[in-house]
């Protein structure tokens, strides 16, 4: 029996125990309310199941599939529900599998990240701060070279709060619809870029600023761990800087 049917027998038992007690309340002894229960538990059992239980599954989804589902999961479904409104978004998944709409997606929104707004930008800097501070140093050094697997990103926001896990599938939403719809990427010039590292230098301990800029200048040539803590460093005292700084400091970072 499925839990629709289960709560059905249990509704109507509850409704027959409300009117019988309505009608007969000074009436029904120890042995009438025994007898009661022996008529009331079949037409209970039978009527639930066939009437109530799939009343139910119309207005509500099957306990199963909503409580297996993680929180990464739920977010996703309500992107991919608002992405089905966007037409560009229709056209290009259209006889597309859920696997590959999966890839193009993940595509997609790493691509549309140097198009998103100024407030979509500054919260990518906290949710990478973030996310980079809670996983190893070889997912850490590939969302910092731009080549993590979808498995790796999704194993970062599977740490996130619900709060931030929820931003961060806003932003992601956002950044493949600008992509779709090719938003002209915001302009930072090269000095807004300098002045933003030097900002950000000025932040760091001093013992620190010749190693972290030689891993900057090669990260290709450096190990995982060492861009890992370099990202980790940058990361963590870019969100103190001020808004223009940290705008520009992220964009550089995304493009």
């Amino acid at each position: 029996m499925s839990w629709s049917e289960l709560i059905g027998a249990g509704i109507v038992l509850g409704v027959l125990s409300i009117l019988i007690e309505a009608a007969y309340r000074d009436r029904l002894g120890g042995v009438g309310r025994a007898l009661y229960l022996m008529m009331a538990l079949p037409l209970a059992w039978w009527a639930g199941p066939q009437h109530v239980g799939p009343l139910l599954e119309q207005v509500a989804p099957p306990l199963s599939a909503s409580t297996s589902l993680t929180p990464y999961d739920r977010a996703s479904e309500r992107v991919y529900a608002r992405l089905d409104q966007v037409p560009e978004w229709r056209q290009r998944t259209r006889g597309l599998s859920r696997a590959d709409k999966d890839k193009l997606g993940f595509e997609l929104s790493q691509k549309g990240s140097a198009r998103l707004d100024d407030e979509s930008i500054q919260f990518l800097a906290v949710w990478l701060r973030e996310a980079l501070a809670d996983v190893g140093a070889p997912a850490c050094a590939a969302m910092l070279r731009g080549t993590a697997t979808p498995a790796q990103i999704r194993q970062a926001l599977e740490k996130l709060d619900r709060a931030s896990l929820e931003a961060y599938m806003d932003a992601s939403f956002s950044a493949v619809v600008a992509e779709l719809k090719e938003v002209q990427a915001p302009k930072v010039s090269s000095g807004e870029h300098e002045a933003a590292a030097r900002a950000l230098l000025e932040r760091v301990p001093k013992d620190w600023r010749p190693r972290l800029l030689n891993i900057l200048r090669m990260p290709r040539f450096r190990s995982d761990e060492e861009v890992c803590w370099a990202g980790r460093t940058v990361t963590y005292y870019a969100t103190s800087l001020s808004d223009r700084d940290q705008r520009a400091l992220m964009r550089a970072i995304v493009q």
